[in-house]
C-alpha cells in the first residue's frame, strides 16, 4: 500500500494562521540552475510581502509580485544572495531583472542584473 503523501504537511497552530480571505492563486516563477529568467516590477511595487516560515519560528520568506513574459506571477524566497541582489537593484518599481540560479562551490547562488542599467548591482 502506498502511503506517500501528497500534499504540503501542516504545522503545529495552521489553523489558527489560516486566512479567510479569499486568496488569487497566481502562477509561480521557478528559477532553474543556469537559465536566466527576466521579471518585470510594476509601476507600484515598493517592497515583498514579508511571510512567516512554516518551518523556522523565527524565519521569513519574502513574496514578489511580477511579471514574467507579460503574465502576472509571484516568486518568494528566503535565499540571501537572491535577496542582497534585489536590494543593491533598488528602487525596483518599472524595472526588467535578470535572475540567474548558479552553482558556485557547491552552494546555489542567484546572479542578479537591473537590465535597464549597466550590471553594477549583480552581486554573487
Amino acid at each position: 500500500m502506498n502511503t506517500e503523501q501528497t500534499t504540503n504537511p501542516l504545522y503545529k497552530g495552521a489553523w489558527d494562521n489560516l486566512s479567510s480571505d479569499n486568496v488569487e492563486m497566481l502562477p509561480k516563477i521557478t528559477f532553474e540552475m543556469n537559465k536566466p529568467v527576466i521579471v518585470e516590477f510594476g509601476d507600484d511595487f515598493t517592497r515583498p510581502e514579508e511571510l512567516p516560515s512554516r518551518s523556522n519560528n523565527d524565519g521569513v520568506y519574502y513574496l514578489f509580485h511580477c511579471k514574467h513574459n507579460d503574465i502576472t506571477k509571484i516568486f518568494f524566497t528566503s535565499a540571501w544572495t537572491l535577496l542582497k541582489g534585489l536590494k543593491a537593484c533598488e528602487p525596483l518599481a518599472r524595472k526588467h531583472i535578470k535572475i540567474t540560479k548558479r552553482l558556485i562551490d557547491g552552494k546555489q547562488q542567484y546572479e542578479v542584473i537591473d537590465e535597464k542599467v549597466d550590471p553594477l548591482c549583480s552581486l554573487l
